[in-house]
């Protein structure tokens, strides 16, 4: 089998638990989105939608009011991706 830079990548890639607040790049970000956005979707709706977080202030309130978010206080950046019911799945099937 052929060596794949890319499936390497994701077999070997680790979940981080510690940020350093660096700052991350508006191009960053957009990369970053654009890859989620190459994702596969059932009849390419595409049923997402992505937000971009840089604002200190901001990724500190959340970090203060979700749970399972408290990694906001030290990231220098967030994607929350949100999923849109309205592209979901087209009439009829959308209320199966």
């Amino acid at each position: 089998m052929q060596d794949n830079a890319i499936l390497n990548a994701i077999a070997k890639r680790s979940s981080i638990r510690e940020y350093t607040g660096e700052v991350v790049s508006r191009d960053q970000l957009e990369t970053i989105i654009k890859a989620g956005m190459a994702a596969p979707s059932a009849m390419n709706h595409q049923p997402w939608e992505f937000v971009a977080i840089d604002d200190r202030a901001l990724l500190d309130k959340l970090g203060d009011v979700l749970p399972y978010a408290k990694m906001l206080h030290k990231a220098g950046a967030a994607i929350a991706v949100c999923g849109n019911v309205e592209k979901d799945c087209p009439a009829p099937y959308n209320s199966i």
